[in-house]
């Protein structure tokens, strides 16, 4: 059988029929209403997160989910944070009585979890993770090709010192407020740090070498 390959035309409106069936399947699947859809095009999930009076925020590509104690899932803020285009990185944590955002390598702030959303102002670089357990808060940033570590303290983010060499991949919050673990590598090994005083010291592991590593 010989392989048809439809004119561009033809391939983009088979594009779209896929987005519509797409979109359709959400429309039932969640409740969501049909305007909804044309903003959400094709969707992943990232991240969902709990607030204390039992709502839920659900980050996705090209936005953000927001469901209210017995209520419908409906979309929030559509145009903001740089929701109108996907994210790949977007997540939210809730932290005390309020959610904060990660979107496009900023950080938002939401005392309901609905709109507005307020721009958080850390130092330079760019946010690539949030990390929330029991009251503890931590953005990790990437400036220039090196680690960042912030801490949420009384309403500032304040910068922590990291072990030297250390360039961090991701970092985890918990059990408590207070413990932080990160991995990542320092100079050529694979490590993993782990503080139980919010990051202010670090103790390090090296990780063991690979079987086909050892000589």
């Amino acid at each position: 059988m010989t392989a048809v390959n439809p004119p561009p035309a033809t391939r983009a409106r088979l594009a779209l029929v896929i987005v519509a069936s797409l979109c359709a399947a959400l429309v039932l699947s969640v409740g969501l209403t049909r305007p909804a859809c044309a903003h959400s095009a094709v969707n992943s999930a990232h991240s969902v997160a709990f607030g204390a009076d039992g709502s839920q925020l659900l980050t996705v590509s090209f936005g953000l989910v927001h469901r209210g104690v017995g209520a419908a899932p409906a979309w929030l803020c559509p145009t903001a944070f740089g929701a109108s285009k996907p994210a790949l990185n977007r997540a939210v944590v809730a932290h005390g009585d309020a959610y904060f955002l990660l979107s496009d390598g900023g950080v938002y702030r939401s005392q309901t979890g609905a709109c507005p959303w307020q721009p958080q102002t850390l130092p330079a670089g760019t946010a690539i993770q949030l990390a929330s357990a029991d009251g503890g808060l931590w953005a990790l940033l990437d400036k220039e090709n090196s680690s960042v570590l912030v801490r949420f303290v009384k309403n500032v983010w304040t910068p922590l010192v990291l072990p030297k060499q250390a360039k961090l991949a991701g970092i985890h919050a918990g059990p408590g407020a207070e413990r932080i673990w990160a991995t990542g590598q320092q100079g050529e090994q694979g490590t993993v740090w782990l503080s139980d005083d919010g990051g202010a010291t670090w103790a390090t592991h090296a990780l063991p070498k690979a079987e086909f590593e050892q000589t």
